[in-house]
């Protein structure tokens, strides 16, 4: 009688060992579920891995060979807009929330557009990574240009980047900002190795 006992309260113990264990791994797949969720919702996957910041005039055939050499090399989708014209409304958003790299490809008048400009400040003001490409002997705007930028544009065009946020101090400070960092060079007279090791990059 006290073997059977013992075995009973042996296995009452044991029963809630593991009624314990079992309810404790709930808690923490409960716990990890939410916190992914969390992590989900700070943190979303971003649909572009990068978005081509350009003036078509400019720039428009090396945006499109840049896409390609990009997308030959890697997995993530990137941003042209000329192939996303139902998203135009929205580009300024995209470069905020959905895009991991502006990319600028600095021809003369890409500082000069509009819509470059307000591209430009939302990664700026959303850090966004930035990755500047020079073509040719393209430089960084000097602060004298920086400066007179609202000059520019036509006051409906600066009333047009208004409307989404963006400001001409804020255009100015996202320019001033832009000379302090890394650029790749990139020489559109140069052999095709150059320029696929510049886009490479």
């Amino acid at each position: 009688a006290a073997n059977t006992e013992e075995s009973l309260i042996e296995g009452a113990v044991f029963l809630g060992q593991l009624t314990f264990a079992a309810v404790i791994m709930m808690l923490v797949g409960i716990v990890v579920g939410i916190f992914s969720s969390l992590v989900t919702r700070l943190n979303p996957r971003k649909a572009f891995g990068a978005f081509l910041c350009h003036h078509k005039g400019g720039a428009a055939i090396l945006a499109r060979l840049v896409k390609m050499v990009i997308s030959s090399r890697s997995t993530d989708k990137i941003f042209l807009d000329s192939d996303q014209l139902e998203e135009l409304d929205l580009i300024f958003d995209i470069v905020r929330a959905d895009t991991r790299n502006l990319v600028i490809l600095m021809t003369d008048q890409t500082l000069n557009r509009m819509w470059c400009a307000g591209e430009i400040v939302s990664a700026v003001v959303n850090s966004v990574p930035i990755v500047p490409v020079l073509c040719d002997q393209q430089r960084f705007m000097d602060s004298g240009a920086i400066d007179s930028i609202e000059n520019v544009w036509s006051a409906e065009e600066r009333n047009t980047l208004l409307m989404f946020g963006i400001t001409m101090p804020g255009v100015q400070s996202a320019y001033r900002s832009l000379a302090a960092l890394e650029a790749i060079r990139y020489d559109r007279f140069g052999t095709p190795q150059e320029q696929a090791d510049a886009i490479g990059r």
